[in-house]
């Protein structure tokens, strides 16, 4: 029997200040049964990720090797929604309110018109009931809002009073609502929608907005208190611009208003990425945290409406200065406006509600991998809470798991692994890092579990940030009118639809796969390129010596031309003795020689001009027989006579572990100097292929790879992914820490696998497809991915005949829509650029 003790720690990558770091555990304090560790970024960045270090210190001698398993519980960037004493009946809202929500807001239950209908009679009976509900869940509230500006809000007793009345009214709501709820909400919006209505301004003067500001502020000082309001991020509303806004908000702090935030209201239709981002950008200048406070997209067609939520919620979560999204309602029928909803009537979540949860799902990280050889684990992590969970074998059949808790230990040093540890409780790791320049990057910390003392220490600056792949674009409009004039486009529909991704995804095929549809469709639906299995291998083309047939190669080539699917030349040679035919294997001298450049020739003349890519010897760093019988200048050779008889393709090295950091054999540094040797033989080497059949995949460990191959130069491929686990789940999140780290680095330049679908693949427990058709979360994780790097705008051309947009590189189409209802069409491509790229779109 195995006897497991499981602990957990949970660590929370915000920062907490601490001044006192030099002191030990001096000035921090307990929280709940844990330990945490917290870690956030002083000078926010527009990924909300960090890199982490977990340093089990002296302790590594017992754990070096032992698996490890980090899960977000939850993000620090919180998405909320508005509730009501209606919805919260409603099994199906609840349900999604609370598995996909982190905050709560009353859509009118706090609302001066609700508390008081009639004067003197207070009620906050719905109020209370709303915070009991969230209080059982664990939601945070809201306090929306104290007064309203816009006059036809405020209720018709409040209107009667005369101006000393009205001030004695505001002051008792003021100490009513802030009194009763001390402490209770962190936000409050104090006046709503002050850009649009001047109610108390116009009545009892200039200073009372910023006097409903000061005594909110003398009355719950630990509340963060919000001016709000709407159209200020649609760029059409010329009441409610960025500038006003900032002039509200400076006039009001001239007066001594304790201004804590800036709220935008979100009720968009056809939202604007490029526009959204520009109102951020200037209201950041104001150092004020930015919230989406009542977001709703509506758009019949729920299609678009996912499309429409998604540019909002990429541009919020992309913005350094905001800090929480919340929902004005989620559910049909239960919202202001109709056609927004996430979730229909019946309870079943459309597409537009599948959309949000792909992204809260995307902007969650999940590790795994081993403790290295000095105690560490490395991972790179979004803003939030992490819980961590470790195996280690402390004899044949027992195991002991344990959270990364602070350890108590008097055995550290000792050969026993992890016998006689204990968490020690109550205790939080935490510390203030000072970052080393404004718009530096900054450094992990490393939490140390040390013989009972915790200590947390700078780790290593990495180099760089993500590469994302995008580009701002100005289309420059015009049409011809019928006398050949130039016709007004202001205010015309345009739409963009991004129709290729310039970072090709593909995956080998085999000519058994193309004789099943389902294998077929996946594959001409979510690939771009091909490389073939086995088809053009030497031993396939040649098993016999003299019988060269390339039937199987040409039939697949064939089908990929049909398709438009490029195809990757894998491979000319293969350097492992195992994989070279027995013939081959006979020969010696001048006869091997002389068949190497037989195969040369009649391969590489043969496919002249069709692939763009070759690899020319695979994996050299783990094989050496054309080395060992012909010389040290052979691979060189291979590479040199290749480009001779075919100069276009760019000729790859390729190799596997070298991503994976567990093989001594196949370091990045071992691989930059194999293609450094080659390139001082006369080798043309164009291009790197790391073949990515992993486990447990470590993302810190495979950027860290990328990052040392890319000193060289040259443009990298993954050439051969497949990602094992039994667990459909983890495969998943396994495959998508490999597609983001490749896809976020700027030396890669595509990705295939290595095959995809059950009965057709080399590695069992790697498909994306099973052998029924079905797709596999693995399958579904890809087709995700590869949606959320297309990029699509919509809008209308502005007043100078310019559409705005930013997108991924790529081709797009552009459809414009004339006021006669004319829909025209064009083709345009984004390239890698840090300049807006400006086009001139004549329709």
């Amino acid at each position: 029997m195995a006897c497991c003790c499981t602990q957990e720690v949970v660590f929370d990558l915000n920062l907490i200040e601490n001044s006192a770091l030099e002191d030990g555990l001096a000035c921090w304090a307990p929280v709940g049964s844990c330990t945490a560790l917290s870690v956030h970024e002083e000078v926010p960045a527009k990924v909300r990720k960090r890199d982490v270090v977990l340093n089990f210190g002296s302790a590594a001698s017992g754990i070096s090797g032992a698996s490890i398993r980090v899960m977000q519980m939850d993000s620090s960037f919180p998405f909320g929604a508005c509730i009501n004493p209606g919805v919260i009946q409603n099994p199906a809202f609840v349900d999604f309110f609370t598995k996909h929500f982190d905050w709560a807001v009353f859509e009118n239950e706090l609302k001066w018109y609700h508390t008081e209908a009639q004067q003197g009679q207070l009620n906050y009976a719905d109020s209370d009931a709303l915070l009991d509900f969230c209080d059982r869940y664990g939601k945070p509230v809201r306090g929306h809002c104290i007064f309203w500006a816009v006059e036809n809000t405020v209720q018709q007793w409040v209107k009667n009073l005369d101006n000393d009345q009205l001030t004695s009214a505001v002051q008792g709501r003021l100490q009513s609502l802030l009194t009763r709820y001390a402490g209770r909400f962190p936000h409050y919006d104090v006046n709503n929608e002050m850009l649009h209505g001047s109610y108390y301004q116009g009545r009892l003067g200039d200073d009372i907005n910023a006097f409903m500001f000061r005594e909110a502020a003398r009355l719950d000082p630990g509340a963060m208190l919000f001016v709000n309001d709407y159209n200020v991020e649609g760029g059409n509303d010329p009441n409610a611009t960025p500038e006003k806004y900032i002039e509200q908000i400076s006039a009001l702090q001239e007066k001594g208003a304790a201004v804590g935030g800036i709220g935008l209201q979100g009720h968009v239709t056809n939202p604007v990425g490029e526009v959204l981002c520009d109102a951020l950008d200037k209201l950041a200048t104001t150092d004020l945290p930015v919230w989406l406070t009542e977001l709703d997209v509506c758009e019949s067609d729920v299609d678009l409406r996912a499309e429409d939520l998604e540019v909002v919620l990429r541009e919020a979560y992309a913005h350094p200065a905001v800090e929480g999204v919340v929902f004005w309602g989620f559910m049909q029928g239960h919202m202001w406006r109709q056609d927004a909803c996430l979730v229909n009537s019946d309870g079943t979540v459309n597409d537009a509600g599948e959309r949000f949860v792909d992204l809260r799902r995307e902007w969650t990280s999940h590790a795994r991998g081993h403790i290295d050889s000095a105690g560490h684990f490395k991972f790179r992590g979004y803003h939030g809470t992490y819980v961590v969970q470790l195996a280690t074998a402390t004899g044949k059949e027992e195991t002991t798991q344990l959270g990364m808790n602070l350890i108590e230990n008097d055995n550290c040093d000792s050969d026993d692994g992890l016998t006689g540890w204990a968490s020690s409780g109550s205790c939080t790791l935490s510390a203030h890092a000072e970052d080393p320049a404004p718009d530096a990057f900054p450094p992990p910390l490393a939490a140390t579990a040390d013989d009972g003392e915790a200590v947390v220490q700078r780790a290593p600056p990495k180099p760089s940030g993500r590469y994302v792949r995008k580009r701002d674009v100005v289309l420059k409009v015009s049409s011809r009118a019928e006398n050949g004039g130039v016709a007004s486009v202001a205010g015309a529909k345009i739409q963009v639809i991004q129709v290729q991704n310039s970072f090709p995804i593909g995956s080998c095929i085999t000519k058994a796969g193309m004789q099943n549809p389902q294998y077929v469709d996946f594959f001409t639906k979510h690939f771009d390129w091909a490389v073939l299995e086995n088809e053009l291998k030497w031993y396939y083309t040649e098993a016999v010596q003299g019988q060269v047939s390339y039937a199987d190669a040409d039939e697949l080539i064939s089908f990929c031309d049909r398709h438009n699917k490029p195809v990757r030349g894998h491979c000319i040679f293969w350097a492992v003795e195992s994989s070279v035919q027995q013939w081959v294997r006979a020969l010696n001298g001048d006869k091997l020689r002389a068949a190497v450049e037989a195969r040369l020739r009649g391969l590489v003349s043969r496919y002249a001009g069709r692939f763009p890519h070759y690899e020319v010897n695979n994996e050299m760093l783990h094989g050496a027989f054309y080395q060992q019988r012909l010389g040290d200048d052979i691979n060189a050779y291979m590479f040199r006579e290749t480009a001779a008889i075919d100069p276009a393709p760019a000729l790859f090295v390729n190799d596997y572990n070298v991503e994976s950091g567990n093989d001594p054999n196949a370091t990045p540094e071992k691989y930059v100097a194999l293609i450094t040797d080659l390139q001082r033989r006369g080798a043309p080497v164009g291009g790197i292929g790391i073949q990515g059949h992993v486990t447990n995949p470590v993302g810190d460990v495979i950027a860290d790879a990328l990052d040392k191959l890319a000193v060289t130069g040259l443009p990298i491929w993954v050439t051969e992914l497949d990602v094992s686990a039994a667990d459909e789940s983890v495969r998943a999140d396994d495959l998508e820490i490999v597609l983001r780290e490749a896809y976020a680095h700027p030396a890669v330049e595509g990705v295939m696998l290595w095959g995809f679908m059950q009965g057709y693949m080399w590695r069992s427990n790697a498909q994306l497809v099973n052998a029924d058709g079905r797709y596999t979360e693995a399958g579904n994780r890809l087709v995700g991915l590869r949606q959320e790097w297309a990029s699509h705008a919509r809008g209308t051309v502005d007043g100078n005949g310019s559409f705005k947009f930013r997108g991924f590189h790529g081709t797009y189409q552009v459809l414009l829509t004339t006021a006669a209802g004319v829909v025209k069409k064009r083709t345009f491509d984004v390239k890698k650029g840090d300049a807006p790229l400006v086009l001139d779109m004549d329709f």
